[in-house]
């Protein structure tokens, strides 16, 4: 890696300025995704194998809040349209409803196998949940008790992925260990579509662009762009490197980023050539998400972090390129954001409102760690290696 590095200076590329660090998770990230814009506030919500989904900070990475509640590990969180709820997946076999905005508990729904995947419907009434059942079930939000639909033996293995696809006829797509991606019409319970994928590389991810108009897809070093309404390949990239473990798309769509089995984020532009490669994770990459204004990006890892990196080299929030400055971090010190001692039940931040809410509420003060820049090596204990297929 020095070697490589000084190979990169010789040729004159400017090296990344340093990420921020979003810190307490006790063991690998499994997912993660941004809200949409609030006012000029959004946030990161990121899922672990520790069982506490964190809401953080999306400009500074400060800690928010954490879901207490899960039994096991939790493979899938996400928020609802408007971001007052999260829903989160877990190996303990239920998936949960929670407000976003004071972390209460809202409602549990109960499967028979650890569940790894879920999905809000458009509406934000309903959520459509998958896992080692290989059972796709539709829950509506007040009537955990039940699935509205169930479709038994619909799959021939783990479903570890879903997306609900507005553009292909309002349905919810799937992902399996199958290499098989499915689409289907949730009220009628029909299977409108499938796809096989190229290759026999299991599909390790499944997204969607922040306008709808595509689906990205991971399988071994390759990453696919598919045209979400036709659900037909329009670009197809073999980026030769680690194995390609998530991709996202920048809001703008001119370029995308890989987490890659390798520990390092590569960003590539639309023709398939690599700008730049982001090194600070100490484990492998598992997840990535860009931020809704597209300045930033974050990546999750086996290191137990997630980071969030520029996408462009230009001073934002708390990167600034020159001059004094009262929040210019300091290169010495990590990023730290998580609270000084784990909170006995999620609270938003009193220095930033949480997801959804119109104005802070008033809460017990929480000791807010300033978020620095991580510096370009840090000692840290050795990564517990991320799961490649169950924990």
């Amino acid at each position: 890696r020095e070697a490589e590095s000084g190979e990169e200076e010789m040729q004159g590329r400017t090296q990344p300025p340093q990420p921020l660090i979003c810190r307490g998770f006790s063991r690998p990230i499994t997912h993660i995704e941004h809200s949409r814009m609030l006012g000029d506030d959004f946030y990161i919500l990121g899922a672990c194998l520790d069982g506490k989904p964190q809401i953080c900070d999306g400009r500074t990475g400060d800690w928010i809040g954490t879901l207490l509640g899960h039994k096991g590990a939790v493979w899938c969180a996400r928020f609802n349209e408007d971001t007052t709820q999260v829903a989160t997946a877990s190996a303990d076999y239920t998936a949960k409803l929670w407000d976003a905005v004071n972390g209460k508990d809202l409602a549990t729904y109960t499967h028979k196998g650890m569940v790894k995947t879920l999905t809000f419907t458009p509406d934000g009434k309903q959520i459509v949940t998958g896992g080692r059942e290989k059972v796709l079930r539709l829950f509506d939000l007040e009537r955990p008790d039940a699935a509205v639909f169930e479709k038994e033996e619909s799959h021939a293995s783990t479903i570890k992925t879903t997306v609900w696809n507005r553009a292909f006829q309002d349905t919810v797509c799937t992902a399996c260990e199958d290499n098989v991606v499915r689409c289907w019409d949730v009220r009628s319970g029909d299977l409108v579509h499938q796809k096989e994928m190229e290759g026999s590389e299991e599909v390790l991810s499944l997204k969607l662009s922040p306008d709808g108009k595509f689906m990205i897809t991971t399988a071994g070093k390759k990453v696919v762009f598919w045209n979400a309404e036709r659900l037909e390949p329009i670009l197809s990239f073999d980026t030769d490197l680690h194995r390609a473990n998530a991709a996202a798309l920048n809001p703008s769509a001119d370029r995308f980023v890989v987490g890659c089995e390798d520990f390092e984020v590569y960003r590539f532009d639309m023709q398939g050539d690599q700008l730049d490669s982001h090194r600070g994770h100490h484990g492998p990459c598992t997840a990535v998400s860009y931020a809704p204004d597209g300045a930033t990006f974050a990546s999750g890892a086996g290191d137990g972090t997630i980071r969030i990196w520029l996408d462009e080299t230009k001073e934002y929030g708390l990167w600034q390129l020159g001059g004094a400055s009262a929040n210019k971090p300091e290169p010495s010190s990590p990023a730290v954001a998580s609270p000084a001692a784990e909170p006995k039940a999620a609270t938003p931040e009193p220095s930033s409102p949480a997801p959804g809410a119109a104005a802070p509420q008033e809460t017990a003060a929480v000791e807010e760690p300033k978020a620095e820049v991580a510096p370009a090596a840090e000692e840290v204990p050795k990564a517990e290696e991320a799961p490649k297929a169950e924990d």
